[in-house]
């Protein structure tokens, strides 16, 4: 699947996939990513969204890498800046969850061209 493609409902005028577009078409079409409803398994994605305060300049999106028995995820490979910041300052992490918890608008979501 490309990141660019043509213009669909979860992609930009441009045709851009995003963390905005994924989790607009989650809750809405599901057209392509479909919400879990916070159920998460191995290989999922939690994302949301730039928060409409403008607190965060992005969104965010993560792969699921473990859960819990309750299907919560409890390890998570994500890219930021926060990452980078701190040892070993590599961008691309395996972290807890906290930053997708921290976040009331995270969806739990599964890309339906992705075959399990």
């Amino acid at each position: 699947m490309n990141r660019k493609g043509p213009r669909a409902a979860w992609t930009t005028a441009n045709g851009s996939i995003y963390t905005g577009s994924i989790w607009d078409d989650a809750r809405n079409g599901q057209a392509l990513f479909q919400n879990l409803q916070g159920q998460a398994e191995v290989g999922t994605l939690l994302v949301y969204p730039k928060p409409p305060d403008g607190s965060e300049a992005y969104g965010h999106i993560g792969l699921v890498t473990e859960v819990d028995a309750a299907h919560r995820a409890t390890r998570v490979l994500h890219c930021s800046a926060a990452n980078f910041k701190r040892p070993p300052h590599d961008a691309i992490l395996e972290t807890d969850a906290a930053v997708f918890d921290d976040h009331e608008e995270t969806l739990t979501v599964w890309c339906r061209d992705v075959t399990p």
